[in-house]
């Protein structure tokens, strides 16, 4: 949905799409634009700037799920580019999440017979980025975490489950971490304070796991389409703090630190595997 074509034929290798610009990063996803729209690739695609759905809470729609606390609404931002916004959270710890409502075999393994090229990549911002503002988590974790507390109270931590991807806290509302955990086992940083969030201004997050790697880069985490430079490798990933082999579905969790509204944005979020 509203981005096959741009890999199809080439586009968004270049141009708008590089660096901060509003589409795809080249970085990530030209290692499947010869396959993308083929039977070899399991894809997904959800371009809000194109597709303007209102939510229930806690009501499946389209294979999606949301949490979101009294009076907190996720749909359509008033400017079309801004894609779905989360709003109306003006007290503290209120929240308002969105993700996949069912698992799906996104799954990073080092086996044999699972271990294929995996790409995540989200487009999101928040209004402020201040202290206590709003926490969030984006990336990929185990289904039915999109509920309440999926994001812990005051600190805006990510509850104890699978995931992998991006967070930030709290106590810290500008600064991003690169992140994964197994359930169970102490949250890990792959990089902390790897990016620094802009007021009202988005941000593209996104990780590819390549077991073709070098052992040291298996998965390497992006901002913006440039790589970090921090990776996960794979004795990190036959450790037991590792979700290795867990099947996982996408969310973007947020959370507020005060009672004030700080409204947070979901333009587009796109996953791919081969098969």
């Amino acid at each position: 949905m509203g981005f096959q074509n741009d890999l199809r034929h080439g586009m968004g290798y270049e141009g708008a799409n590089a660096g901060a610009g509003i589409g795809p990063s080249p970085a990530i996803w030209q290692q499947f634009s010869r396959d993308f729209d083929t039977a070899k690739v399991r894809s997904y695609e959800l371009d809000f700037t194109i597709q303007h759905p209102t939510f229930a809470s806690a009501t499946a729609q389209n294979g999606l799920i949301t949490y979101q606390d009294t009076g907190v609404t996720i749909g359509p931002s008033t400017t079309a580019d801004d894609g779905l916004l989360i709003a109306a959270n003006d007290a503290d710890n209120d929240e308002g999440s969105i993700g996949g409502q069912t698992q799906v075999p996104w799954t990073v393994s080092d086996t044999a017979s699972e271990a294929r090229l995996l790409a995540f990549e989200a487009s999101i911002k928040k209004t402020a980025v201040g202290a206590n503002g709003t926490a969030l988590f984006v990336g990929l974790m185990a289904a039915g975490q999109v509920a309440a507390d999926a994001l812990v109270d005051n600190t805006g931590a990510v509850k104890n489950t699978d995931y992998i991807g991006f967070s930030v806290l709290n106590d810290a509302g500008s600064s991003v971490d690169a992140v994964y955990k197994k359930t169970g086992e102490t949250a890990q940083d792959v990089e902390a304070d790897c990016a620094t969030m802009v007021a009202d201004t988005f941000m593209k997050l996104g990780f590819v796991y390549d077991p073709a790697a070098p052992a040291s880069q298996r998965i390497s985490f992006y901002v913006d389409g440039t790589n970090i430079g921090s990776y996960v490798t794979a004795t990190n990933i036959a450790a037991a703090t590792f979700p290795d082999s867990v099947d996982l579905t996408w969310a973007f969790l947020t959370k507020k630190g005060e009672a004030a509204v700080n409204p947070a944005n979901l333009r587009w979020v796109r996953i791919a595997q081969y098969r």
